[in-house]
């Protein structure tokens, strides 16, 4: 994600978290922008309540990539 369009789309994505009860605003729980190995970065690792990885949000344009194919 870069830029205007990257905001944009956190701010959305913040907010679905948020309804969710993540709490994106602790480091610990929610973390942006995150290199995962040999992967390359994350756009968000949502963590448990030890600040272990639980799940990779990759945020990608709707309908842009398939997210089978976004793994590859």
């Amino acid at each position: 994600m870069t830029g205007t369009k990257e905001a944009f789309s956190r701010v959305k994505i913040d907010i679905q978290l948020r309804d969710q009860g993540w709490a994106v605003e602790n480091r610990n729980a929610v973390r942006y922008e995150e290199t995962a190995g040999d992967a390359g970065r994350a756009d968000y690792v949502l963590c448990d309540r030890h600040g272990r990885s639980l799940a990779v949000i990759e945020a990608k344009k709707a309908a842009a990539i398939n997210p089978g194919e976004a793994a590859a």
